[in-house]
């Protein structure tokens, strides 16, 4: 959780100031910590879940407490399920600013925006 606090930190100050620093908060930067934290949850949600189920303490109600460990461990795991969806969207992302760099080298520019693209662009289309 520490570690998602502070990208969530990070990402509250860089997103909202990406307009005047565009390399703040990089494509490759949210894929690669998108992949890291479904790493964490998967590593998480098994480890809470083995400890929940491997505890031999006897206290009162450990039935109350099992569930909502496991409800935790719930959580947890619509948590990394959506970090697997970021990195998706992290992915295609990487995926179009190749293109545009790949574009720019070429003499022409791409469109970098998350939105779906009818055709793509070639230096034939353009001259």
């Amino acid at each position: 959780m520490i570690p998602d606090t502070i990208y969530t930190l990070f990402s509250l100050v860089a997103i909202p100031s990406s307009a005047s620093a565009p390399n703040l908060f990089h494509p490759v930067l949210s894929l690669t910590v998108s992949l890291v934290m479904v790493c964490l949850y998967g590593a998480i949600c098994f480890l809470h879940a083995l400890i929940i189920y491997n505890d031999e303490s006897n206290t009162y109600s450990k039935s109350y407490w099992d569930g909502l460990g496991y409800a935790e461990v719930g959580f947890q795991g619509v948590l990394g399920l959506l970090h697997a969806g970021m990195a998706l969207l992290s992915c295609i992302a990487v995926h179009q600013w190749r293109r545009s760099k790949r574009g720019e080298r070429a003499g022409y520019t791409a469109d970098v925006e998350l939105t779906p693209s009818t055709k793509d662009a070639r230096v034939s289309d353009l001259s």
